[in-house]
């Protein structure tokens, strides 16, 4: 990327029904340095058509939405894509839930309060970064495996040396 060029925005996926906590994440994504490209839906219709036609980085999802909840949106992202991440924003929540929700792969578990939003764009960023990470350890992985099991195959001597044959 060169100087002049700007980063591209990540890309969240917000599921929630709340036209309040709609704008405040809103608000949270949009005063802050790091740049969100923010589609919003409100329930589970426009969630799937959403996910299916989109090109997202990051869900985030709160968990109680009218007629599902937020491990039913986890289980719905798996479903489409297995490495897309899945935060879960609440206000009504356990310690139970989050460990289940935690268990079962979601990325993130965040309570509605003030502290917490205002460290929303931090927390989706560093989410978005680990997922990319992860998912190039996983594909270089397959690679050296793959790699592997040429040399293991092989009857004949192989060689392997940089540009300058050393």
């Amino acid at each position: 990327m060169s100087a002049m060029e700007s980063p591209k925005p990540i890309r969240i996926l917000h599921v929630e029904d709340s036209l309040f906590d709609r704008e405040l994440v809103r608000h949270a994504l949009e005063h802050g340095e790091e740049k969100f490209a923010l589609t919003t839906t409100n329930n589970r219709t426009q969630f799937e058509a959403a996910l299916k036609a989109g090109n997202f980085d990051c869900v985030l999802s709160d968990f109680n939405i009218l007629g599902f909840t937020g491990l039913e949106v986890f289980e719905a992202v798996r479903a489409v894509q297995a490495t897309l991440p899945v935060v879960i924003l609440t206000g009504t929540g356990s310690e139970e839930l989050a460990v289940e929700a935690l268990k079962r792969g979601v990325a993130d578990y965040i309570l509605k309060s003030p502290q917490h939003i205002q460290r929303l764009p931090t927390t989706l960023r560093h989410v978005v970064d680990q997922t990319r990470l992860a998912v190039t350890l996983a594909k270089q992985q397959e690679e050296i495996a793959l790699a592997a099991k040429v040399f293991d195959a092989s009857g004949e001597g192989i060689v392997i040396t940089d540009a300058a044959q050393i």
